[in-house]
């Protein structure tokens, strides 16, 4: 095989896998909002977004009082009343930020995340979500500060 047949292989192989590793990550869309205004950077778009609702192609469905969307990094800051849904489970919060793309919301502020199926519950003032996905083979949570408490109902 020529030189030239191998880096072209390469660049193909090289290709693929980034298509692939694309294909993966998780997507969200606003589905709706009260108001939103957009401001062009040299990075993409910044969104201010009033009263929205995004939807993920996971199932995770997200709503707040306000946002700000990052477009460069798939980053969502959200505020007031955040309430996150996925899979039997409802996480509420005074504030949280979204890592769209790595699947990870840190949530602030009187948190509560409840398992609708049975009843279980944690709360505290910080938590962090790691969602199952391409890097994790399950669901992380870590819950810190003003005396974390749990109700585990089996």
């Amino acid at each position: 095989m020529s030189s030239r047949a191998l880096r072209l292989s390469l660049v193909g192989l090289a290709l693929l896998l980034a298509v692939t590793e694309l294909a993966g990550q998780r997507t969200c869309d606003l589905t709706s909002s009260r108001r939103l205004e957009s401001i062009q950077t040299n990075d993409g778009y910044t969104t201010y977004i009033s009263a929205p609702r995004i939807e993920c192609d996971d199932g995770t469905r997200i709503r707040a009082d306000s946002s700000v969307y990052f477009e460069a990094t798939s980053f969502y800051q959200l505020f007031g009343s955040v309430v996150f849904q996925e899979e039997g489970r409802e996480l509420v919060a005074d504030r949280a930020q979204y890592f769209e793309r790595v699947g990870q919301l840190q949530a602030q502020g009187s948190v509560r995340l409840e398992n609708l199926d049975d009843g279980s519950w944690v709360t505290g003032d910080d938590l962090v979500l790691l969602q199952e996905g391409d890097a994790r083979v399950e669901d992380d949570v870590t819950v810190r500060g003003g005396r974390p408490r749990a109700n585990i109902v089996s």
